[in-house]
């Protein structure tokens, strides 16, 4: 505190003033020190952020483009499944008409032809069971990158820096 001159009226209130004066200048130069501090802090952790969200994002694109390879592969493997089911079935079918077209009387041809329905029977119920299996590997192998990243991205989102 400054000293008083008890013959200037307006004394007390100037004092008072500049004192209450420097003590904001003061306050204001702390706060900005504080806040530089903390600017700093919040910089710092926004460029980590920033790199760790880089970083995920980057390994959410490259698990992107395993889903969509492993989705073309199990594709190509049905197709090529259907395919040589069709081819099957085509070739079967031409065998099944020299067959009954060998057979000289009705009886036997029902007879043929219930084997031959049985069989065909049997083989889609074949070709069922190998389809649930390609598509069951299919689904998984989609998956797998899927669930490697997801696990990836929960343990980089408890890096997170708070500012």
């Amino acid at each position: 505190m400054t000293n008083i001159n008890l013959n200037d009226p307006l004394n007390l209130v100037r004092t008072a003033v500049t004192d209450a004066l420097a003590a904001v200048k003061e306050n204001n130069e702390k706060f900005t020190a504080v806040a530089e501090v903390e600017a700093a802090k919040a910089r710092k952790a926004a460029v980590a952020n920033l790199d760790l969200v880089t970083a995920t994002h980057r390994a959410n694109m490259d698990a992107g483009v395993a889903v969509a390879k492993a989705t073309i592969d199990g594709m190509t493997k049905i197709a090529e499944l259907a395919t040589s089911q069709v081819t099957v079935a085509l070739e079967g079918q031409a065998a099944n008409v020299e067959t009954l077209m060998a057979v000289d009387n009705p009886k036997d041809a029902l007879t043929v032809q219930a084997g031959l329905v049985k069989a065909a029977q049997e083989q889609t119920a074949a070709f069922g069971k190998e389809l649930a299996t390609v598509t069951q590997t299919v689904a998984k192998d989609v998956l797998k990158p899927v669930q490697a990243t997801v696990a990836a991205n929960l343990k980089k989102a408890q890096q997170f820096q708070a500012a």
